[in-house]
């Protein structure tokens, strides 16, 4: 089992929804305040998103956004849509979404702490570090990992009741899976759907 760790200062970016066949990629940055102790994050239980259960992540939410509240973290969402995914390609996007999140926050003269082997900020002036595995490695980019992919789902919950329950988005959360599939084979691909994405699976024409 490899060690977490903490980087002081730091800002941490991680990005959710990636591979889904509907919905937006969301990246979520965060930044510690200088006065948080490793301690305090090792207590909360911050790890990977996806080795936690959804109660678990939700509850480590909260204690982050009570974090927030308090002004001891400061975090940025960015959100690429569908369309935009479909327009550019799906790593622009993510891209895009990070740096969008990047921008919410005070990220001047910080260590930018990426999820991963790409650098989506290597055209800027930027200090990165890509981190592999950092969402179950670094406190940082585990953080961003959860925040990234509690408002994303509550994104998909949203789609899944208001407009496309026939998908049961609010189960798999846009991604491939069996009763999503049968809903696309039943009614079509939505607005909400990647159509360069949907294609591989099935050429049904959007409604």
């Amino acid at each position: 089992m490899q060690e977490k760790f903490f980087i002081k200062d730091s800002i941490g970016i991680d990005e959710v929804g990636k591979g889904a066949l509907a919905g937006p990629v969301v990246a979520c940055a965060v930044l510690f305040h200088s006065e948080i102790k490793e301690d305090l994050l090792i207590g909360i239980g911050i790890n990977d998103s996806k080795v936690l259960t959804a109660r678990k992540r939700c509850c480590i939410n909260e204690i982050l956004m009570d974090l927030a509240n308090e002004g001891l973290l400061h975090y940025g969402i960015g959100i690429m849509n569908s369309s935009y995914i479909d327009d550019f390609g799906i790593s622009l996007a993510t891209n895009q979404a990070m740096k969008q999140a990047l921008e919410c926050i005070d990220y001047q003269n910080k260590l930018i702490l990426v999820d991963g082997i790409i650098n989506p900020f290597k055209n800027s002036n930027l200090q990165v570090k890509t981190i592999v595995k950092g969402d179950s490695r670094c406190y940082n980019i585990g953080a961003a990992s959860i925040i990234a992919k509690v408002f994303r789902d509550k994104i998909m919950d949203n789609l899944s009741v208001n407009e496309d329950q026939c998908y049961n988005w609010s189960k798999n959360k846009g991604y491939h899976s069996a009763e999503h599939m049968k809903g696309i084979f039943h009614k079509g691909i939505s607005t909400h759907h990647r159509k360069t994405f949907c294609k591989r699976f099935i050429s049904i024409n959007s409604n």
